[in-house]
């Protein structure tokens, strides 16, 4: 039966595993929320173009991107804080053997990479892996029940893309650790990505014609920021009602209601 059958069985359990970590995870600040809208984005948009100097907005940025991060995930902020320590002096140490010893670079890139990936792989993969052993080999191993950090999989991700850049010497090491943690801090990309290139998103912060206020190029934003709101709220949001809804009995779906369930869930994720 397609009720029980294993892929609906598996959307279900993955859908119902999501719901439950954005549900832990409190008070996340959503870009469609009333407070980021009225009370997080315009202060920080009128005190950017108030400050007069580079050093000073960069500050700014920092704080309300750490802000934002810790207003769901308090704790976790640290955790966020000191990855980027770690590859910001990685990243140093891999620059500074540039020309010296090929085969320290690689050791010290693949060293990089592997402490990003086993942090990653503790706090997103530590339970799966105990249930799977429990499951296979019978055992009743107990679950750590670690609480998945916010965006962990967007900053590390990010963090390691400066790392392999700074590698294969298309970047020179950042020699400020406020500049690189900016990047990877950066509050409109952190939670929900795009990973976005080191080359690509650090000069936008420091070009003087980018740094001015630029009424078009505000309008353009406003115009597309309203596009991806209306896309969340009105569309996504009201799938998902239909998705939750279909997924929480899934043994009372027809064939018809269970693609269509399938259906909302996709196009909620598609818009979200």
């Amino acid at each position: 039966s397609y009720k029980t059958s294993p892929p609906v069985r598996a959307i279900a359990q993955c859908r119902a595993r999501i719901a439950h970590a954005w549900r832990s995870k409190r008070r996340i600040m959503l870009f469609s929320s009333l407070f980021f809208i009225y009370g997080f984005l315009p202060p920080l948009l009128i005190l950017f173009y108030a400050v007069p100097r580079t050093g000073f907005r960069r500050a700014l940025l920092i704080i309300a991107s750490l802000l934002f991060y810790a207003w769901g995930e308090p704790i976790y902020v640290l955790l966020m804080i000191g990855t980027v320590l770690a590859d910001w002096l990685l990243g140093r140490l891999i620059g500074e053997q540039g020309g010296k010893s090929d085969r320290a670079r690689r050791v010290l890139c693949v060293l990089t990479v592997l402490i990003n990936i086993a942090l990653l792989g503790v706090f997103k993969y530590t339970d799966f892996i105990i249930g799977t052993v429990n499951s296979v080999f019978g055992c009743s191993l107990p679950l750590p029940g670690i609480r998945l950090p916010i965006g962990i999989s967007f900053f590390i991700f990010q963090a390691l893309s400066y790392i392999i850049d700074v590698y294969r010497g298309m970047y020179p090491p950042q020699r400020s650790f406020s500049r690189l943690l900016l990047y990877i801090s950066f509050f409109p990309q952190l939670i929900a990505g795009p990973i976005v290139s080191h080359g690509e998103l650090i000069p936008q912060f420091w070009e003087k014609e980018k740094r001015r206020f630029d009424f078009d190029n505000t309008l353009r934003g406003i115009r597309l920021f309203v596009i991806g709101l209306s896309k969340k709220v009105l569309i996504a949001d009201e799938l998902g009602k239909i998705a939750d809804a279909g997924f929480s009995d899934v043994g009372s779906l027809d064939s018809v209601s269970a693609v269509l369930v399938i259906l909302a869930y996709t196009f909620q994720l598609f818009f979200d």
